[in-house]
């Protein structure tokens, strides 16, 4: 009788809403540069759980904005919604794995449009700093990204932690990748995430596939998952037991460890509604879950998670600047600009350069910059809130030089510390041959 209650007090639990808060869902790398649809369907299964009072957003990369994704609707009232989900779309960028700069960015925006969630219901609330149960997903190369996102959480609000990390598969998939903050190499798996502590909990879903080849090795597309060194649980899955190819299902093992996750968050549905392999398993997807789908995946109870401290991780790679690409090394990421050339920005008469939106960290009062040009040119740098809109303006004068770089700074406006917003510099000379070069661009 004693083990009937307690089997249906661990239902009971399995069902209901979780603490109200947000679930940032982040994808891995997408070969023909589109997010997979499964991801909606992951994030309508958070908000059942939620009895439906939780509101899905997507984010779009074009416009730069979060918006409510086709297919789903968001029935609760913003304001008293227990759940906010947001679906991080990076799959433009997530196959340009030979580019570093491609990843960061994207981490940079995803942190920017977290701490200022523009189109969203609630778009003036700092999502990283709002109290309430905070729940990170990832999957392959998103874990990459999400664990470079959470740098910035470390570094920018130490007191803020995240509740639970889930990573599916982590991998990262470049050579560059592997040379990121948190990454380290490891003797059996090539390599390894180390876990900063301003993680709670972390549970770690990942594979063990029949060889341990890099992802662009020839024939390896299915490759293996890596350990979440200090999470509060790694659990490692041989592809012929849990799923993919083996378990008759048309997609890699890789793709299905999101599926098997989905599949705990609302335990008593239908595994229908959660087969993304062509709704088709031999054998079902009931043999994923030997042990039931109460207690483990999302209904998991996870100890403390054994993270490092970020400083240790900050040791050993280079410091990290609000301005993104500053120093133009990875070309035109970060920034909206015409000419670039041997990692400097070139701004022509009456042209300027803009960055992307970001965080305005309350520790740096003072924008930064290098500059040289023939003749002296009046530089205009202007600030913009996070909507675009114009807060303050400044002018320059350079000094005339050939060949050496002037140091330049002007005051942050006290409007932006602490906030989301960007920032302009326009040359305003109108002599075409009168050319602004630009580099080290720093807070």
């Amino acid at each position: 009788m004693k083990r009937f209650y307690f089997a249906l007090a661990i239902f009971y639990w399995a069902t209901q809403p979780l603490q109200a808060g947000m679930t940032v869902l982040v994808h891995g790398f997408q070969i023909k540069g589109e997010m997979r649809a499964h991801w909606y369907d992951f994030a309508k299964a958070i908000q059942r759980r939620n009895q439906d009072d939780a509101v899905i957003l997507k984010f779009n990369p074009t416009k730069q904005v979060w918006e409510q994704p086709e297919g789903t609707s968001n029935t609760a009232k913003p304001t008293h919604a227990t759940e906010f989900i947001f679906i991080y779309d990076w799959a433009a960028m997530s196959n340009d794995v030979f580019e570093q700069g491609s990843l960061e960015v994207a981490a940079d925006r995803l942190f920017t449009m977290l701490s200022a969630p523009t189109g969203a219901p609630n778009e003036n609330i700092n999502f990283i700093t709002q109290p309430g149960h905070k729940h990170f997903v990832g999957h392959s190369r998103g874990c990459v990204l999400l664990l470079q996102v959470l740098r910035r959480i470390a570094k920018y609000h130490p007191e803020v932690k995240i509740d639970r990390w889930t990573t599916l598969d982590p991998h990262p998939t470049s050579i560059k990748d592997k040379l990121l903050w948190g990454i380290s190499p490891n003797p059996t798996f090539n390599y390894q995430i180390m876990l900063p502590n301003n993680v709670l909990t972390a549970e770690n879903y990942f594979r063990r596939a029949s060889t341990l080849r890099d992802w662009y090795e020839p024939l390896n597309a299915n490759y293996s998952g890596i350990p979440v060194v200090g999470a509060s649980l790694n659990d490692q899955k041989q592809d012929s037991i849990l799923m993919g190819l083996n378990n008759g299902c048309s997609y890699l093992a890789h793709t299905n460890v999101p599926g098997w996750y989905f599949g705990t968050i609302n335990p008593q549905e239908s595994l229908i509604l959660y087969r993304n392999c062509n709704e088709k398993h031999q054998p079902p997807m009931e043999k994923w879950y030997p042990q039931g789908r109460t207690t483990v995946g999302y209904n998991a109870v996870l100890p403390p998670a054994q993270g490092v401290s970020p400083a240790l991780l900050d040791a050993q790679k280079p410091d990290l600047q609000p301005v993104f690409n500053g120093d133009f090394k990875y070309a035109h990421y970060g920034w909206k600009a015409s000419h670039l050339k041997n990692n400097h920005a070139q701004i022509h008469a009456k042209e300027s350069i803009q960055h992307e939106l970001m965080y305005f960290p309350a520790a740096f009062q003072s924008l930064q910059w290098s500059v040289k040009s023939t003749q002296a040119v009046s530089l205009n740098i202007t600030f913009f809130d996070a909507k675009g809109v114009l807060i303050q303006s400044i002018v320059q004068k350079t000094v005339a030089s050939k060949t050496a770089f002037q140091d330049m700074k002007g005051a942050i406006p006290s409007k932006l510390i602490g906030k989301v917003g960007s920032f302009s510099i326009q040359n305003m000379e109108t002599d075409k041959n009168n050319i602004a070069i630009i580099d080290k661009v720093f807070l």
